[in-house]
């Protein structure tokens, strides 16, 4: 179960990642944290593709996201850009 807490001002913007579980996914969190104007990062592996969810102050950018992802080795693409 996914909890997304209701933060007053945030936006929430959803993407899909190619991580495996937590563990692969804790080094793309701690860099989405450091983003000034991230408030939040959520994780849900019990999807596949697993899917991030980030409450921001809407500022951010997603190339800006995924740039971040790719440092760190991963791909992360909006969700609304996802084929079925």
């Amino acid at each position: 179960m996914t909890f997304t807490p209701d933060i007053p001002g945030t936006y929430q913007q959803l993407f899909i990642i190619d991580t495996f579980n937590l563990f692969d996914f804790e080094p793309v969190r701690s860099a989405l944290m450091s983003l000034e104007g991230v408030e939040e990062v959520l994780y849900d592996d019990q999807l596949s593709p697993a899917e991030v969810t980030l409450l921001t102050d809407g500022t951010i950018a997603d190339t800006t996201i995924q740039q971040l992802a790719a440092q760190q080795g991963h791909q992360m693409q909006p969700k609304h850009l996802q084929l079925s």
